[in-house]
């Protein structure tokens, strides 16, 4: 994983996100953020955590007539590793606009508090890389 916040680069271990007031205005001054990570590293930290969320909306689409997710509906429920190979595009925007906790969660619930110096207050855009993806937006410095 690599981190740039600000333009320099960051250590990924000293990165946390804000769940509470995710995505309001912190009352601190905001910094640009950059992190990216690779397909492999996405398979083994938020693979379980995906297949989850699809599990889940697989079974509430069976509920109910309209689906939370169609894309998932429409492309059969797939696996981390079909998105990936596949639909790499709609994973971006899952990721953004779904499953953003259970994301930083996965990439990030191993650093320790004594560590942290930045927070992720929000995600505007999710690229992908290809190879990975990259997770843009604003933070600030703890």
């Amino acid at each position: 994983m690599k981190c740039i916040v600000d333009g320099s680069s960051f250590e990924a271990a000293q990165i946390i996100y804000r769940d509470q007031g995710y995505g309001s205005d912190p009352g601190v001054p905001l910094l640009k953020y950059a992190l990216s990570f690779d397909d492999e590293e996405l398979l083994r930290s938020f693979g379980s955590s995906f297949e989850e969320f699809v599990a889940q909306c697989k079974l509430d689409d069976q509920s109910s007539s309209d689906s939370d997710v169609p894309e998932l509906k429409e492309l059969g429920y797939p696996s981390l590793s079909q998105m990936l190979a596949a639909h790499r595009e709609v994973l971006a925007g899952l990721l953004k606009d779904y499953l953003y906790f259970q994301l930083l969660d996965a990439l990030l619930s191993g650093n320790q508090r004594s560590t942290w110096r930045f927070a992720i207050n929000e995600i505007t855009e999710v690229l992908d890389e290809g190879g990975g993806y990259e997770l843009c937006g604003h933070g600030y410095k703890i």
